[in-house]
């Protein structure tokens, strides 16, 4: 996938899990978060199949503790 090309060979710095908060069907899906130097990616699921954002968290995504 060439939008992670950017993380090849870089070292993880944190693993997280991140909670959907929106007022839709998913809410309450647990998303993993991960963490480069560079920046980093969160992978969920897209309902019918699995879906890698690129970037910042957005706001309706919440650290679960």
């Amino acid at each position: 996938m060439p939008a992670l090309d950017q993380f090849r060979g870089e070292v993880l710095r944190e693993c997280s899990l991140q909670e959907w908060t929106g007022d839709d069907i998913a809410n309450g899906m647990v998303a993993v978060g991960l963490t480069f130097d560079e920046g980093g990616f969160l992978v969920s699921n897209g309902l019918d199949e699995n879906r890698i954002d690129v970037g910042p968290t957005g706001p309706r995504f919440r650290r679960v503790r």
